[in-house]
C-alpha cells in the first residue's frame, strides 16, 4: 500500500513514519485511496482531497480527507463484510519501543466526572480494541516518541473509531460504528468527510511527548485562541440551585435584574471576567429572547454594568430545546427528534415553557448557530454555555443521519457519531462570525461526547456539583440538585474532588476544563479553593451576596496577583507530588523560561513538609497560608509548609486539610 499523503508527510518531516492510505469499501469493493489529492484509481468520477494543518514551530500535524464524486456520478459506501468498511490508516510500529493508550473520556462515578487514563499496551495485543483517542509510542532508548490520534468524542468504552492491532507490528485505525450508514450515497451533493487526525513526533521519551503535545493543544490545535485564555468565570446556577433545594423557592426566583446587578458588583471585586447568566434569562427556548418580566430593559442595565467593569456576558443554552410555541418550532417542525417511532416530549426547561428536542444533525444546527450569532450582535454575548446534550437521542429517517433504508439503530448510531461534529461546527461558525466568542460544552454528566474533537472548536464545562448521594448508595437524601449533593459546602472536600481530574493537565491544558469553586467560608477554606482554582479550572460560584467585605477583599487580592502570572501557569507543565487527598499533595506549575507560576500545597496532617522547586523561580514569591519561602543560591526555592492542628471550618473537630499557595513573579516594582 502507498504511504499516506507522501508529499505532505515529507513536507512536515514525517515521511519515514510508515502510515498507509485510508481504505474505504465503495460499491462493495475495498478501495485504497491515492497518496495525494486527485482521482481514485479504478473509479472514474471519484476524487480525494487531503487537508493538512500545522502551526509554525509545532511538532504535530492535523489532517483529514474528503472523498467526493463529480456531477453525474453516484457511488455507495457499503458494508458487505459486516464491518464499517473504513480503515483510516495502518501504522507499522518499530521493533523496539512501548505503546501507551491515552483515554480522555473515562467517566469516574466516584467523582462524577470524566478523567484522563494512561494504559500501557503490551505486545500481546492482537484482537484488542484500543479506543484512545490517542496512541503514544516511545522508543526503547527514549530517543524519540510519537502520537497518533483522532478528533471525535464519546464516553469510554462506547467507541465510534478505534485502534485495532494487527499481529505484533501493525495497528489499524478503523471506523467502529456510525461513521456511515449502510449503502450511504456518495455523490456531488453528499461527499464523505473524515474527522481530523493528529500525527506528530518529538525527540525524547514519553514525558517530553506529553509536554510537547500539551503545548500543541494549547496553541496549535485551534485558531480560536479565546477558548484557551485563562479567564475567570462566574456562573449564577449554584445560588439558583440553593434557592430551590435549601430555601424552598424556585430555581428562577433569583434570576432577575436587581439580583444580577448586585452580583455583578461583587463578582467584579472578586476579579471575575466573564459573568454567566444560567437558565432563566430567556422567555422561550429556541427563540432565545430575553425575558422582559425578569429584565425589563432586555439586559441593557446588566450589559452596561458589565462594560463598566470590563467584564464579558455569558448566557446558558440547551442547544436541542425548542419551546412548543416558539417561532423556530413553527419554522422547522421536521427537525424534531424521534426515538423508536415516537416524538418524545415536550418537557419543561426548568421553569420555562415546555420544549421539544430538535436534532442537531438535521440542518437545525445551522438555525441554532444563526441565533447565537444574532445574540452576539444584539446583546454582546461572547460566552455560550451549552447544557443537557447527551450523545444519543435521535433516530429519525428525515434528517442527515440515515433514511428509511436504514434501521433505527443505524440512524441512532449515525446521529451519535455526527453529534460532536455538529457541535464543533456550530462553535466554529460562531467563532468565525464573532471574533473573541467561545462555546462551552457542559459534560458534567455521563454519556456525553467527550474527546479531542470539540476541543478544536471550544472548551468543556467539566464539573458543577460533583458526585451525588446516589453515587455512594446513600439513600438518606432524596431528590436532586444541591439537596442530593455531597460537595455543596465550603471547606476542603469540594476542591479535593475538583482537583482529581486535573490529571488531564499532563496532556490537555486544565484551562480547557472549566470547574467552579466556592469563594465562601473561612479564610482556610478560601485558600484551599484559591490554591486549587489557580491550577487552571478558573470557575467561581456560590452565594456572592452573602460574602463578607473581608472575604471579598482577601479573594480579590489573591486573584489580582494570580492574573499577573496566569499565562505562565497556563503554559507550565504540572509537576505533582501526591494525589488529591493525600498528605502532602503538592503541585508545581512554573514556567522554566521565566520562573513565573505557582506552587499549591495541601495536607491533612499537622506535620511540616519541605519542598524544593524543580525549576528556578523569579522572586521570593507571594504566599497565602502556612508556608515560608527561601530562595536558594541556584535560583530554586525551598518551601516549608506547616499545617496546623485546627480545622478552619470545625468539621467534627477533626484535623482538616489545610492549604497554601505561593505565586512567583507577582512581586511589584
Amino acid at each position: 500500500m502507498l504511504l499516506f499523503m507522501k508529499t505532505i508527510l515529507a513536507a512536515f518531516g514525517l515521511s519515514d513514519l510508515p502510515l498507509t492510505t485510508p481504505v474505504l469499501e465503495i460499491d462493495g469493493k475495498e478501495t485504497s485511496l491515492p497518496d495525494h489529492s486527485g482521482p481514485v484509481a479504478g473509479l472514474p468520477g471519484l476524487t480525494v482531497r487531503y487537508e493538512a494543518k500545522q502551526q509554525p514551530g509545532s511538532a504535530f500535524l492535523r489532517y483529514r480527507f474528503t472523498v467526493s464524486a463529480e456531477q453525474g456520478y453516484r457511488f455507495l459506501l457499503t458494508k458487505t463484510r459486516g464491518t464499517e468498511g473504513i480503515t483510516y490508516g495502518t501504522l507499522t510500529l518499530p521493533e523496539q519501543g512501548t505503546l501507551t493508550e491515552v483515554r480522555f473520556s473515562e467517566f469516574d462515578e466516584r467523582i462524577h466526572s470524566y478523567r484522563m487514563v494512561e494504559r500501557p499496551v503490551g505486545r500481546r495485543w492482537d484482537g484488542q480494541q484500543l479506543m484512545g483517542p490517542l496512541l503514544a509510542w516511545e522508543a526503547a532508548d527514549q530517543s524519540q516518541s510519537w502520537v497518533w490520534a483522532y478528533e471525535h468524542g464519546s464516553q469510554t468504552p462506547d467507541a465510534f473509531l478505534a485502534f485495532r492491532p494487527q499481529g505484533k507490528k501493525q495497528i489499524n485505525l478503523e471506523a467502529v460504528k456510525g461513521n456511515t450508514c449502510r449503502d450511504q450515497v456518495l455523490d456531488a451533493d453528499h461527499p464523505f468527510v473524515s474527522v481530523y487526525f493528529q500525527l506528530g513526533r518529538v525527540a525524547g521519551g514519553l514525558n517530553q511527548l506529553r509536554q510537547a503535545y500539551r503545548r500543541f493543544l494549547l496553541r496549535g490545535q485551534t485558531s480560536n485562541q479565546a477558548t484557551r485564555q485563562p479567564h475567570l468565570f462566574y456562573n449564577t446556577w449554584n445560588f439558583q440551585e440553593r434557592n430551590a433545594t435549601w430555601y424552598g423557592k424556585k430555581y428562577l426566583d433569583s434570576m432577575n435584574q436587581a439580583r444580577m446587578l448586585a452580583e455583578i458588583d461583587v463578582a467584579a471585586q472578586l476579579g471575575v471576567e466573564v459573568f454567566v447568566l444560567d437558565v432563566g434569562w430567556f422567555l422561550k427556548a429556541g427563540d432565545w429572547e430575553v425575558n422582559r418580566e425578569r429584565f425589563p430593559d432586555g439586559l441593557e442595565a446588566v450589559r452596561a454594568k458589565l462594560r463598566g467593569f470590563g467584564m464579558k456576558l455569558g448566557l446558558w443554552f440547551n442547544p436541542t430545546a425548542v419551546a412548543v410555541t416558539s417561532r423556530l418550532a413553527k419554522q422547522s417542525p421536521e427537525t424534531r427528534v424521534t426515538w423508536k417511532g415516537d416524538l418524545p416530549g415536550p418537557w419543561k426547561i426548568w421553569e420555562t415553557e415546555e420544549s421539544f428536542n430538535h436534532c442537531l444533525v438535521s440542518g437545525y444546527e445551522d438555525l441554532f448557530a444563526k441565533r447565537l450569532i444574532e445574540l452576539n450582535r444584539e446583546l454582546g454575548v461572547t460566552y455560550f454555555k451549552w447544557d443537557a446534550v447527551g450523545q444519543y437521542g435521535c433516530d429519525s429517517p428525515l434528517h442527515h443521519h440515515g433514511d428509511e433504508r436504514h434501521t433505527s439503530a443505524e440512524r441512532a448510531d449515525a446521529y451519535a457519531y455526527g453529534l460532536p461534529l455538529a457541535l464543533a461546527r456550530v462553535a466554529d461558525l460562531v467563532a468565525e462570525a464573532c471574533p473573541g466568542a467561545l462555546c462551552d460544552f457542559d459534560v458534567t454528566e455521563d454519556k456525553r461526547a467527550v474527546g479531542l474533537g470539540f476541543l478544536a472548536s471550544g472548551k468543556y464545562f467539566l464539573i458543577n456539583n460533583g458526585p451525588y448521594h446516589s453515587s455512594f448508595d446513600d439513600k438518606l437524601v432524596n431528590g436532586g440538585g444541591m439537596g442530593a449533593n455531597v460537595l455543596a459546602f465550603p471547606g476542603p472536600a469540594r476542591p479535593r474532588f475538583l482537583r482529581t481530574p486535573l490529571d488531564y493537565d499532563t496532556w490537555i491544558p486544565s484551562t480547557l476544563f472549566l470547574s467552579h469553586y466556592l469563594a465562601e467560608g473561612s479564610q482556610g477554606s478560601q485558600i484551599a479553593n484559591l490554591a486549587s482554582m489557580f491550577l487552571g479550572q478558573n470557575g467561581v460560584w456560590g452565594d456572592l451576596l452573602a460574602l463578607t467585605n473581608e472575604g471579598i477583599a482577601f479573594w480579590g487580592e489573591a486573584v489580582r496577583r494570580y492574573k499577573i502570572v496566569r499565562e505562565a501557569i497556563t503554559q507550565a507543565f504540572p509537576e505533582r507530588t501526591g494525589d488529591p487527598g493525600s498528605s502532602p499533595e503538592i503541585v508545581e506549575k512554573l514556567d522554566p523560561e521565566t520562573g513565573c507560576g505557582l506552587i499549591s500545597l495541601f495536607s491533612s496532617m499537622a506535620v511540616p513538609v519541605t519542598y524544593v522547586t524543580r525549576h528556578r523561580v523569579k522572586d521570593a514569591g507571594w504566599a497565602l497560608g502556612p508556608v515560608t519561602v527561601e530562595r536558594l543560591a541556584d535560583g530554586c526555592a525551598r518551601l516549608t509548609f506547616s499545617p496546623g492542628e485546627e480545622n478552619p471550618d470545625g468539621v467534627f473537630g477533626r484535623i482538616g486539610v489545610e492549604a497554601a499557595l505561593v505565586l512567583f513573579g507577582t512581586a511589584e516594582e
